[in-house]
């Protein structure tokens, strides 16, 4: 019974892994078929520059934003050049450069020149070009150049060079070692088998995009409590004085939801929001704010707010009015919103905000709707700095990744009158809807380590397999180079579609570039062209 020939063939050749590392070993003992490690050395040169190249751009100044201050270019980089670098950015910056340093050590292997001034010489282009880089980060939001940064990355290209000089042999050896035992492996699938291997792998890389997409709140802390308004103060470093977050206005028909809503929902959702809280089973919680019992949920689900400072005798048919002396807060963690938001990575919070004051300053966002510890940290925040609606969440994928910046909305409280506001989320993307289904705001807090960290994911072993594939029909030259051409456009072109999509942006030139460069490593590092120092064109008959 034939169940799965492709997926069967690929079973029996990995059980002969062995048999190709034997063989692989061997061809090393064949001299006619060893060059020696400079021309190895010589011949992988650029490829290892141009790829260390394209990964020390992309990770140092992804996502080409550059945002020029009005005022000189000299006095803004002496204002921003003080930042300080931790041990981990440092160790991170030996790693990055080592590659390029290592091939540039192959590039001048053949020049007359002592080992030191060899090392001096990759220490000055390095250090330069990271020089450079750092002063682009100048003007690069959310990046901090600092001085050490130059000399670690200088220290990185150094490492790289050494290792060639001390250990090119050995390294070289055993790349070429494992990138025969590659083309042994390979060279028994047939045409259909990675056909086959392409789809399954589509089919895997889709699902995982889907569950990456899909848990990027897990970091919240189910400790803290539901606030409306606050006293919290804190102290701004760089304008070296205390700011105060507490917000002056009116808040009524607060409504928490585990689910992001789509546009006919949030058309539903401003035609009769009662209907919404009635027969929606993930609404989480609901106050009112108006009445007797406009601070008790009538959801069930979420714990009654409190008054904090001078609470009023009662509440208006307008809503609660907070300010510095009065606010709202649970007494207790909302446990059972932060979970299960927690587990949806989905959220939808609704109020109608009417703000007192809209002169805020800008530095120190007034807190509104927050479920934070009183020390300012938290897992979500909506605020007013100025006119618009500041938004802080915690989207961290881990404790070593660092919280999305607060972002903010212009034109959002210009008037004093009441405006019914509703923020969804999902899949790093928040939408914000004023008044109506019409007038919204999109937000992408897509981090650029995840975007890139998706792209690699996605498209480097993509590529190993459309350069195999490719392989195959070297023989008829046009199928070969719209299979290349196609194979490394379309994967990027399709990623930055489904991005664009999820952030209701327009598709960004560079994105696409920096997928083409990712997919152009692998499919080139798949050409047979490679392979032409071990020659071995006798050994796969021998399997």
């Amino acid at each position: 019974m034939d169940l799965n020939p492709p997926f069967i063939g690929w079973l029996a050749h990995a059980k002969n892994i062995m048999n190709y590392y034997e063989l692989a070993k061997n061809s090393f003992s064949e001299k006619r078929h060893e060059p020696s490690t400079t021309e190895i050395a010589t011949r992988w040169a650029p490829k290892i520059i141009l790829l260390s190249l394209v990964l020390v751009v992309v990770s140092t100044l992804y996502p080409f934003k550059f945002v020029m201050a009005d005022g000189s270019p000299i006095q803004e980089i002496i204002r921003n050049f003080r930042s300080r670098s931790g041990l981990l950015d440092v160790l991170a910056n030996i790693v990055l450069f080592a590659p390029l340093g290592f091939g540039l050590g192959s590039a001048i292997a053949k020049r007359p020149f002592k080992p030191i001034t060899k090392l001096l010489a990759v220490l000055l282009v390095c250090g330069a070009m990271s020089l450079g880089i750092e002063l682009l980060q100048v003007f690069l939001p959310g990046r901090k150049p600092t001085p050490l940064d130059v000399v670690s990355n200088a220290v990185g290209s150094g490492v790289g060079y050494l290792c060639f000089e001390y250990f090119g042999f050995w390294l070289y050896r055993c790349a070429m070692l494992l990138l025969n035992i590659s083309r042994l492996f390979f060279a028994k699938f047939s045409l259909k088998q990675l056909m086959f291997g392409l789809v399954a792998y589509t089919v895997f890389v889709c699902a995982v995009v889907f569950v990456w997409q899909g848990n990027s709140l897990r970091r919240w802390n189910l400790t803290y409590p539901l606030s409306l308004g606050t006293d919290y103060s804190f102290y701004h470093r760089s304008l070296q004085k205390t700011l105060d977050t507490s917000w002056d206005g009116t808040i009524s028909d607060v409504i928490m939801s585990d689910r992001a809503l789509s546009q006919p929902q949030v058309e539903q959702f401003f035609a009769d929001s009662q209907a919404f809280i009635t027969h929606n089973d993930s609404v989480l919680a609901a106050y009112s704010l108006r009445g007797e019992k406009g601070t008790q949920d009538s959801t069930g689900n979420a714990p009654s707010l409190s008054w904090q400072g001078e609470a009023p005798d009662t509440l208006s048919a307008n809503g609660a009015t907070l300010s510095a002396q009065r606010w709202l807060k649970t007494n207790e963690p909302v446990l059972s919103i932060s979970q299960r938001i927690q587990q949806s990575s989905q959220f939808t919070l609704s109020a109608t905000i009417a703000a007192a004051d809209i002169s805020v300053p800008l530095h120190g966002s007034k807190q509104i709707i927050a479920i934070a510890s009183p020390s300012g940290s938290g897992n979500l925040m909506l605020g007013q700095a100025q006119s618009g609606l500041s938004v802080l969440l915690d989207a961290a994928r881990s404790s070593e990744t660092k919280r999305i910046p607060q972002q903010t909305i212009p034109n959002i409280f210009t008037d004093t009158q009441p405006h019914r506001l509703l923020v969804t989320y999902s899949g790093f993307v928040i939408r914000i809807y004023v008044d109506s289904h019409q007038r919204r705001y999109v937000i992408d807090l897509t981090p650029n380590r995840y975007q890139i960290m998706l792209y690699l994911l996605i498209l480097v072993p993509l590529g190993f397999l459309i350069g195999l594939i490719a392989n195959r029909l070297k023989h008829r030259r046009s199928l070969y180079l719209m299979v290349v051409g196609g194979g490394t456009v379309l994967p990027s072109l399709m990623i930055e579609g489904f991005l664009a999509n999820e952030g209701d942006r327009t598709i960004r030139a560079a994105n696409v570039l920096l997928g083409m460069l990712i997919l152009g490593g692998p499919i080139l590092a798949s050409k047979r062209s490679l392979f032409k120092s071990m020659k071995p064109t006798t050994l796969a008959k021998r399997l």
